[in-house]
């Protein structure tokens, strides 16, 4: 702990900057140093306060991405940008989650203490409160994405715990009458976004992006690491091998076992790709606006489960959210501003979809030899006999639409589970802007939420009819408010805070507040100050409280309190001399009522071994977080310059032991050199430090952990020609080339990455390609 707090102040001296707002990046790397400070803190956002302010106000450290970045670039997906930030971890596991995101510091299971809201629609789901980022959003027509670091529950409520992601998208003309993104590349990936938007007169305007992405994901990487070791019996129980076959240990290079001493290649084969749609749209009509977002993705459990511990249940995962506002704003006059919406959002898991997997295996069951749907709806099959990992013809996963051999007898169907979920809510909420005095200015509001979910997914194999799940009606009312005071030239105090009182059907709720207090001076007219203190909260959602999961969480934890946070932040920006812009942060969180998953260890007699199967949640916890955030941002000649930014994040329990998978640092580098309108070159490097994981203190002889992640540096390059070299206006090629060395690379698993039921660790891809056109008419 001392080696890291030495070197995040070493780090800290040598750039020779206090710690602050981290806000480099929110002007065009062209233009940036080229701006005044004063012209670069007058960008306007409105993250940090819900209203349109100038950076140089806002009470948060924030960073700004602008859509000539976004082209810049090369960004593809939202989950790309965020690995260029600072303050970001990532266990990127594929499939299900696909990617799962921390957020200052916080680890959780799921990418849940931080909210992510395209236009005002917010995208934290309703169930579990995750933001399901994968490949589904388009990023064409993104004009700006803001991310405020730090606790905002004092506007947001639960959920905004370590920061929000704002993605606010291009309007009318803004868009263009067509706009057409297509790019293909390594691992199958394909990449289409449509766009087209129109100002039909100074009331009307609209505009649609649709967006198509697939991929042939992880089944066929023949280097993936599923895991790193297995246990004998357990592999052996899990495969119902009934034999000596003892270890499992896979070879990196491919998918292999160990079979009697030798490895062998397994005939495992799971040919179903990633599919994700996404919807997007606003049209405005006057001072009334109607968005809507609507995005589906298809992915397998892929290496988010341990493979092996899931064989028999592979299922394919439907995830469908539907967003939909109706925003007014009215200026009374130029003091009063009132804006009104009603949101309504509906979140999915679909059942319909989930391919017919089955197995080659051994001879049915002498029970289901005449089963009138025999083969493709034949269950179960004989334990006695044995299932050969290395034979295609008794080991085997089929395709959705392959029709097999009603004469054979070595077909049956894998334990496939059907999985449905649905959960929706309605919002309305009224808010004012009211610019009392010069030196006075006030911003509250009112919100009332309906909700509508369920207590755990519903569920069930082929034989069983799907059961309904208990439901619950939530009911949640906010105030909150916010002065932004300025006593002296140069300097602005915000105030602020949030009440809210939420209840069930059962009177099962919270009742709480979170207020917020910083200030912002500016020194001069070459430095910002800023210093803040300000609590959150996150409520415990339904999966926490009442999902089970057979035996290892037979029963629910109805009685969890929200979690809370008081954390304290300091900061400043600073422009030395005409070239360079400095800025930083340094932060610390104390979060209690953290929620733990309390072993109650067993005896399982059906594995042969003991193993810890046996939890429950509880808001036990404590835990204190601090980190640091850094960046810098200069041109160093004409046409070419330079972004980069240095983070670090350590997160300790009540016992002042780590957490773990919170890189102590982390460093993005960018060079951008554009000739004229006819090319840039955007060479980047990302680097990782080696990071303890989640279960670095755990029992190898349990089962097959992973104590540590080795760090990693990763090149890339980005290639834009621009209008064809000057010739074609409005038609870009792009060529972008990620791991150009093809390093060899691992993320920590997903949750409890216990190489049990979750992955220990997972290879990230080698070198991949992408290239396309964008095609922009106007």
């Amino acid at each position: 702990m001392k080696r890291k707090l030495l070197l995040t102040v070493f780090v800290l001296g040598c750039l020779f900057v206090g710690f602050g707002q981290v806000a480099d990046s929110v002007l065009d790397d062209q233009f940036t140093v080229e701006l005044s400070l004063e012209e670069l803190m007058n960008i306007r956002i409105t993250t940090a306060s819900k209203t349109s302010q100038s950076l140089s106000e806002a009470p948060a450290t924030m960073v700004v991405i602008t859509d000539q970045m976004i082209k810049d670039r090369g960004y593809h997906h939202l989950e790309e940008i965020l690995h260029d930030l600072p303050g970001f971890d990532f266990n990127k596991n594929y499939g299900v989650n696909y990617s799962t995101i921390f957020m200052r510091g916080y680890r959780s299971d799921n990418s849940d203490r931080f909210i992510l809201m395209f236009d005002g629609i917010l995208e934290n789901d309703i169930w579990k409160q995750t933001t399901w980022i994968s490949r589904q959003y388009p990023v064409s027509q993104i004009k700006q994405i803001e991310v405020l670091y730090g606790p905002a529950s004092a506007l947001y409520g639960t959920n905004a715990f370590s920061g929000i992601i704002n993605v606010i998208s291009k309007k009318g003309d803004e868009v263009g009458d067509v706009n057409l993104v297509t790019t293909a590349g390594s691992y199958g990936r394909k990449n289409i976004e449509f766009a087209t938007g129109k100002d039909v007169n100074e009331n009307i305007s609209y505009n649609v992006t649709a967006k198509y992405f697939s991929q042939d994901d992880l089944h066929q990487w023949d280097e993936f690491d599923a895991i790193d070791g297995r246990d004998a019996n357990f592999s052996q129980s899990y495969l119902d091998i009934r034999n000596n076959a003892a270890d499992y240990e896979f070879d990196k290079n491919k998918m292999q076992f160990m079979l009697d001493g030798k490895l062998t290649e397994t005939a495992f084969n799971e040919n179903l790709p990633a599919e994700n749609y996404g919807l997007h749209a606003n049209v405005k009509f006057g001072n009334l606006t109607f968005t809507a977002l609507n995005w589906t993705k298809r992915e397998m459990e892929a290496y988010f489960y341990n493979p092996f511990k899931r064989s028999g249940r592979w299922t394919e995962w439907f995830e469908q959210n539907q967003g939909y506002m109706l925003l007014h704003n009215k200026e009374i006059n130029d003091k009063i501003k009132l804006s009104s919406s009603v949101s309504y959002r509906v979140h999915k898991i679909l059942d319909s979809k989930e391919a017919d997997f089955k197995y080659y295996s051994a001879p049915l069951h002498d029970s289901l030899q005449n089963h009138p749907d025999y083969p493709t709806e034949a269950y179960d099959y004989d334990h006695t006999q044995l299932i050969d990992p290395t034979d295609p013809t008794t080991f085997q996963l089929i395709p959705r639409g392959v029709i097999l051999d009603n004469d054979s007898s070595t077909y049956v169907l894998a334990n496939l589970f059907h999985y449905r979920l649905q959960t929706w809510d309605i919002a309305f909420e009224e808010q004012i802007d009211y610019k009392i005095t010069d030196w006075l200015d006030f911003i509250g509001g009112f919100k009332y939420t309906f909700t509508n979910t369920q207590e755990d997914y519903e569920y069930a194999n082929r034989f069983e009819d799907i059961q309904a799940s208990p439901r619950h009606i939530k009911k949640n009312i906010a105030g909150y408010g916010q002065f932004v005071v300025k006593p002296m030239e140069g300097l602005g105090i915000t105030m602020g805070g949030r009440y809210e009182d939420q209840k069930d059907e059962q009177l099962i709720g919270y009742k709480i507040f979170t207020p917020r207090i910083s200030a912002v001076y500016r020194l001069n007219k070459s430095v910002i100050l800023r210093a803040q203190y300000a609590e959150a909260f996150q409520d415990a959602d339904d999966w926490h409280k009442y999902a089970t999961d057979g035996s290892a969480r037979p029963h629910g934890s109805i009685a969890l309190e929200p979690e809370k946070l008081k954390a304290v932040e300091f900061g400043t920006t600073v422009k030395v001399g005409e070239k360079l812009i400095l800025s930083g942060a340094y932060y610390q969180n104390i979060v209690s009522n953290y929620i733990v998953a309390v072993d109650n260890t067993v005896d399982n007699p059906y594995y042969g071994f003991t193993v810890g199967e046996h939890f429950e949640n509880r808001t036990d916890g404590n835990i204190k977080i601090s980190g640091y955030e850094l960046s810098f941002n200069t041109q160093i000649m004409s046409g070419i310059s330079v972004n980069g930014n240095i983070s670090g994040a350590f997160n300790i329990d009540a016992d002042d032991n780590e957490i773990g998978d919170m890189a102590p640092l982390k460093v993005n580098l960018g060079v951008l050199y554009r000739y004229k309108d006819k090319i840039t070159l955007y060479p980047k490097i990302n680097y990782v430090a080696a990071k303890k994981t989640i279960n670095w203190q755990g029992d190898e002889t349990i089962s097959p952990i992973q104590k540590q992640i080795d760090g990693y540096g990763i090149i890339g390059l980005n290639i834009n020609v621009l209008n064809t070299f000057g010739f074609i206006e409005g038609l870009d090629w792009n060529l972008k080339i990620d791991n150009v060395f093809n390093t060899e690379y691992y993320n920590p698993g997903s949750r409890s990455a216990d190489g049990v039921k979750y992955t220990a660790r997972v290879l990230q891809p080698g070198m991949n390609v992408m290239a396309g056109i964008k095609y922009t008419f106007k």
